[in-house]
């Protein structure tokens, strides 16, 4: 449900079940055309990506790619500049894969003190 306070309009939506996008039996996207991926990050795929006209495209959580590279050593400084540089920064035409930093209880908290109220899942 998503709702606008000061026009108060509520719009629920519902989506179809989604479709299995990952085949784990063979390791392989179950697309038409091959999604562009970071190798070594398949489990910060938080979704695919889609848009009028553009092909689709994987969405990473940009805060898990971090935490990995920190994890692989890097200082969170470092983490933060190899991925502004070599992730972020490394496009290659429209299949480049984009980044999502996720908002967490807090983020959505500070939102709807400003009077914007957050998407809310009916899960």
């Amino acid at each position: 449900m998503v709702t606008c306070e000061s026009h108060k309009l509520e719009l629920r939506v519902r989506l179809p079940f989604p479709q299995p996008i990952f085949d784990t039996k063979q390791n392989t996207f179950m697309t038409e055309e091959p999604f562009m991926k970071l190798d070594g990050y398949e489990d910060c795929i938080v979704g695919v990506v889609e848009q009028f006209g553009k092909p689709p495209i994987l969405c990473y959580d940009k805060r898990k790619i971090l935490a990995k590279l920190i994890d692989d050593g890097m200082s969170y400084d470092e983490a933060e500049e190899f991925f502004e540089y070599n992730q972020i920064g490394a496009y290659v035409g429209e299949s480049t894969p984009c980044f999502v930093t996720l908002m967490t209880e807090s983020d959505k908290h500070l939102f709807q003190t400003s009077g914007i109220v957050a998407y809310e899942s009916e899960n």
